[in-house]
């Protein structure tokens, strides 16, 4: 019980440092201003993006915590481990977020009540997280390309910050003062997820791993940005929309990446090429002889003991103790058969002889073996 407690508490407490973290650099840079009164809706629904993100990648990261204490501490724990790994995540990562709605309480929005949409939100966003850790976890591939959406996601924030700084930015968009980059937005998302998916699923093909898994691996971690935004919802312009559009096409491009590299044939597909092989003599009844070593027309035509050299199928070799024995009864077999071809003299028939040999004169009787 006290080794579960360790693997427990280590989930949690890593998922609240991890959501205390980023809210505390959204708040610095920007990105997350609750309190603020939201002229529009737009502005309200970028806010809830950047909260369903945090407690997804909270309890992401408390639950792999959490199995990696599992693995010290309680090898082979499995899926128990994983599970109970994600809900304390879950838990730690709802308490290290509820600050955020004391800042909600000062919002002040154009309809609704902000501290329940931004309580909701949390909550099914800390729900997404929890089911995304169990997926995530269960296979390799899923997580290289969780890992690498997360860091590009991050990029794009950091890009955001240097090149715009006045603005708020946005999940997976970049704001630039020029109107170019903004009309980009919506290609920029799903074209880096496409990439992702096809160098992730490529490198998950080449270590044999399961065809399934790396055809859809491509979409796993898009989809976090694009549950993070149709939670938020599309907004009413194009500040929200156009970021919206821009994850539900990501999540596709990346699951298309990853398919075509999933169902694209390779090497290893193709059937195997043998050796044709020699003809060889055929026994009376149609079927051929499969060893591969001189026979006479004479035992080719009357048997084929030296098909006992391969097993059934004809295609691998039989061990050697049981191919000796295979050679010796076919042999034997062979002789037998050999022997009751052969032309036996006509041996006279008792009734006849008999009768023959009264009727010879006395000087035809010769004794037999010898005796008189």
């Amino acid at each position: 019980m006290k080794t579960w407690g360790r693997v427990v508490g280590t989930a949690a407490w890593f998922a609240a440092l991890v959501g205390l973290a980023q809210l505390g650099l959204a708040a610095a840079t920007g990105a997350v201003h609750l309190s603020d009164a939201h002229e529009t809706i737009d502005t309200w629904s970028s806010q809830l993006v950047w909260l369903v993100w945090f407690a997804g990648l909270s309890v992401l990261a408390g639950t792999v915590a959490g199995a990696v204490a599992a693995r010290h501490h309680l090898p082979g724990a499995g899926l128990g481990a994983r599970v109970a790994s994600a809900f304390a995540a879950a838990i730690g990562t709802a308490a290290a977020l509820a600050p955020a709605l004391l800042q909600a309480r000062r919002a002040q929005l154009p309809s609704g009540d902000p501290v329940f949409l931004a309580a909701v939100t949390m909550g099914v966003g800390t729900a997404i997280g929890l089911l995304a850790a169990i997926v995530v976890l269960s296979h390799r591939s899923f997580g290289w390309n969780t890992i690498a959406t997360i860091a590009v996601g991050w990029l794009l924030f950091g890009a955001s910050v240097g090149l715009e700084p006045d603005a708020a930015p946005q999940l997976g968009v970049v704001h630039t003062d020029g109107s170019l980059g903004n009309s980009l937005v919506p290609f920029a998302l799903p074209v880096i997820a496409g990439l992702i998916g096809i160098a992730t699923s490529f490198t998950a093909r080449r270590q044999d791993h399961h065809r399934a898994v790396v055809a859809i691996s491509g979409s796993v971690g898009p989809a976090l940005i694009g549950f993070a935004y149709a939670i938020a919802g599309p907004g009413q312009g194009d500040y929200q929309h156009r970021p919206w559009l821009a994850a539900m096409i990501a999540v596709g491009a990346g699951l298309l990446g990853s398919l075509i590299v999933g169902v694209w044939p390779s090497r290893s597909d193709e059937p195997e090429l043998r050796p044709e092989r020699p003809v060889r003599p055929i026994r009376p009844d149609g079927t051929t002889i499969t060893a591969e070593i001189p026979v006479s027309e004479r035992d080719a035509e009357h048997v084929g003991w030296v098909s006992g050299l391969t097993d059934s199928s004809g295609d691998r070799p039989m061990p050697p103790r049981q191919r000796r024995s295979s050679e010796s009864s076919a042999r034997d077999s062979a002789l037998r058969s050999l022997r009751r071809d052969e032309p036996t003299a006509d041996l006279p028939n008792p009734a006849l002889t008999e009768s023959t040999t009264e009727s010879l004169p006395p000087t035809s009787r010769r004794p037999r073996h010898g005796k008189p």
